[in-house]
């Protein structure tokens, strides 16, 4: 909401400069690599034309290393329609924060993508924050916590983000050939 944003915006900057960067397999790491450093090339170019356009640029938004794969953990802010980081899915280290005036506001702005992976709710009114999670157009919504993954947990998107999900039981049946086989009596009128 735009009474706390700037408020928020100073946290989430204090947390993302002590982030610890660096090997996955060391338990105090907190941000591995992207995927391959063609990823991350292009998470670097969809702030870097997001900022052109000109959304702000609160902190991160450079490449660690030469020739690594490793990305400062990223804020902007300021993303209107039209940017990249607004219209196109960003698989990197990248916290795109929309100042709204209200919850309808917030529930237009997420919905207003033609992806639907994830999402997050965060509020301390439970009831409420299930009702806002129902209206989010997404496969997932966490509240109070960032998406993530469990084997229990199913796991897909909506719109342009896929089809059918993966892992728990209903991941199991996206494999699974079900067929009927229903007997009637030939005498019976059907």
């Amino acid at each position: 909401m735009e009474q706390i944003a700037e408020q928020f915006l100073a946290q989430a900057k204090a947390i993302y400069e002590h982030v610890k960067i660096g090997d996955p397999l060391d338990a105090d790491t907190q941000l591995g690599p992207l995927v391959t450093e063609e990823a991350m090339l292009q998470v670097l170019k969809q702030v870097q034309d997001t900022v052109k356009a000109g959304a702000t640029l609160v902190y991160g938004g450079e490449r660690i290393g030469e020739n690594s794969a490793f990305m400062k953990p990223t804020i902007l802010t300021g993303i209107k329609e039209g940017m990249p980081a607004y219209s196109q899915e960003v698989f990197g280290p990248v916290l795109a924060v929309y100042a709204v005036k209200d919850e309808e506001e917030a529930i237009r702005v997420a919905n207003d993508v033609s992806f639907g992976l994830g999402g997050t709710v965060i509020g301390k009114d439970e009831e409420n924050a299930v009702r806002v999670a129902r209206r989010i157009e997404t496969g997932m919504v966490f509240i109070n916590q960032v998406t993530g993954t469990a084997p229990e947990l199913i796991f897909g998107g909506t719109k342009n983000s896929g089809y059918g999900r993966e892992l728990s039981r209903e991941g199991m049946l996206e494999f699974v050939n079900h067929k009927l086989i229903r007997i009637s009596s030939p005498d019976l009128p059907y």
